[in-house]
């Protein structure tokens, strides 16, 4: 019976410190997919001439700008390619989850932007056409999601040519 009941106490222990465990990397998860969701969404928007401002479509389209603790899905209202104070459609924190981006030349790559008519990804305000740091890496953009208290990374990555988004 004593050992019945030790046997029971082992396996509940091991199943509880390993359920927190999973939780960490649903949370890893959960914050690439929806990362994933909102970049084709802001194609869609592209593709789809969605407008802005309830008249038009933003003259640049629509883009995402990366930071370290979130990223703001915008309308590039300018037509600069980069994110602008006012542009912002939704502001994405994620829970315990850091955002890194690719850097080009020193640069961190944080505006990624669907331009009308095809949705052609831009990087920093480049002119849509492949930039130097995306082609040595086959035209994609990778975007490093990091759990906080893990250090587990999962790799989001968009094809700045294609337009396909998925995590590695």
């Amino acid at each position: 019976m004593l050992v019945s009941i030790s046997v029971l106490a082992i396996i509940t222990t091991l199943a509880i410190s390993n359920f927190r465990e999973g939780e960490k990397k649903s949370q890893l998860n959960m914050a690439a997919n929806v990362l994933i969701s909102d970049i084709r969404k802001v194609q869609n928007m592209v593709l789809n001439g969605a407008e802005w401002d309830g008249q038009t479509m933003p003259t640049g389209g629509y883009g995402i700008y990366f930071s370290e603790d979130e990223y703001i899905m915008f309308a590039d209202n300018n037509g600069n390619k980069k994110y602008d104070a006012g542009e912002n459609i939704k502001i994405v924190e994620p829970f315990n989850v850091s955002i890194g981006a690719d850097e080009c030349d020193g640069d961190i790559l944080s505006n990624l932007i669907f331009s009308p008519p095809k949705a052609n990804g831009c990087l920093n305000g480049d002119s849509c056409s492949p930039c130097d740091c995306a082609i040595k890496n086959g035209g994609v953009f990778n975007i490093t999601l990091t759990h906080d208290k893990t250090g587990d990374q999962i790799i989001a990555s968009v094809n700045q040519i294609s337009g396909r988004a998925g995590i590695e």
